[in-house]
């Protein structure tokens, strides 16, 4: 009974330390698609100002707005909830 009560804490220390791992793991991803898509938006500003002859990106309902306004819908958190699902 004492190996069970042993091997239940030692799932738990690891349940844990995983569930710590995921968040900094899904953090650091949403930290590298804000760059993206801030990295984005430079290049596009660079290629308008040396050619102001190139249609713009941005306009209407094109790839990049979409991807931004995806990024922004389901990348951004709420202040307080890093990472944080409710009910886990």
């Amino acid at each position: 009974m004492t190996n069970l009560s042993s091997r239940s804490k030692d799932n738990a220390t690891d349940l844990i330390s995983l569930k710590e791992a995921t968040k900094s793991r899904d953090e650091d991803i949403r930290q590298s698609l804000r760059d993206l898509v801030h990295s984005l938006y430079s290049l596009e500003s660079d290629r308008l100002l040396t050619d102001s002859s190139l249609p713009l990106l941005t306009s209407g309902a094109s790839t990049s707005s979409r991807a931004s306004s995806y990024a922004n819908d389901n990348f951004a958190t709420p202040t307080g909830t890093r990472g944080e699902k409710s009910g886990l």
